[in-house]
């Protein structure tokens, strides 16, 4: 494995990315670790090791999902039962629109062409976490102060009605994120830690953001006028102090195994995050 992945990362890091740091295990073992690249790409003074810090991005969706899960295998809460269940302003009737396209500013994505009205009260847990809730896949809620994103997320029009395609949603997992928030009565950073992370002994995966000079960067930010290094890239977790159901974790790449490494233990009975009957529900839905 050494001897193919070595000259493709090389390459790659010359090309594609400044940085990376590759790590896989197979039945609990380090079967290849490897860090290429430089972590101030102008000057070359700094090379990465295990121990760098990345944007874990999306990832942070699978921490929000298992923390979720464990709630659901608490008995706190349904995975049929409805959001507004847990979130009473999430009950109401709301329209269908197209939304806006975060790749293309000013342009729109249309899902349902038909318009008409979804009932936010009738969409389940498990809408959200299979993509068929009706939301929209992305917002910009960053253009709002902070103390109005909840609100607005809680508050959103529909994009399709619910559970008649499946949209790969971020405002599914926001919703996630406010549910554990109320069903925990902590904020989402202390209860994700509490519910999953603590539990596994892992390598440091958090919520940033992080500083320090084993940070990798991602890239220069238009809006924010800077390169982005040690805090969440997506815009909208960054507007929300950088803790959110859908994005802000920070981690090593030996994190990110042993979290996989966690969750693909249990369905081989080990119950370390999450019973092997929710772990197997989770691939199911």
């Amino acid at each position: 494995m050494k001897s193919h992945l070595d000259p493709f990362l090389q390459q790659a890091a010359e090309e594609i990315f400044p940085v990376a740091v590759v790590h896989i295990f197979q039945n609990d073992d380090t079967i290849y670790r490897q860090a290429v690249g430089w972590l101030d790409p102008e000057t070359r003074a700094t090379a990465p090791g295990p121990e760098t810090l990345f944007d874990l991005a999306s990832l942070t969706k699978l921490v929000t999902v298992t923390s979720f899960l464990r709630l659901v295998a608490a008995g706190k809460v349904g995975l049929d039962e409805p959001v507004a269940g847990v979130l009473p302003s999430f009950g109401d009737e709301r329209p269908i629109r197209p939304y806006e396209d975060p790749l293309r500013p000013g342009h729109y994505i249309t899902v349902n062409g038909e318009g008409g009205i979804v009932d936010a009260g009738k969409v389940t847990f498990r809408h959200l976490l299979t993509h068929t809730s009706g939301l929209p896949a992305w917002r910009p809620f960053y253009r709002r102060p902070y103390h109005e994103i909840p609100g607005a997320v809680l508050e959103t029009f529909f994009a399709y009605p619910t559970g008649e395609r499946i949209v790969y949603s971020d405002l599914g997992f926001m919703l996630l994120g406010l549910s554990i928030v109320k069903l925990t009565s902590h904020p989402l950073d202390f209860a994700v830690n509490r519910i999953v992370l603590d539990a596994l002994d892992n390598p440091p995966m958090q919520y940033g953001p992080v500083a320090g000079e084993q940070v990798a960067p991602t890239e220069y930010c238009a809006w924010r006028c800077r390169r982005i290094r040690g805090e969440v890239h997506d815009e909208n977790a960054w507007a929300m102090a950088g803790v959110a159901g859908h994005a802000g974790h920070v981690g090593t790449a030996a994190a990110g195994a042993r979290f996989g490494q966690a969750r693909r233990a249990e369905f081989q009975g080990a119950n370390s995050v999450l019973p092997q009957w929710h772990a197997r529900e989770a691939t199911r839905l």
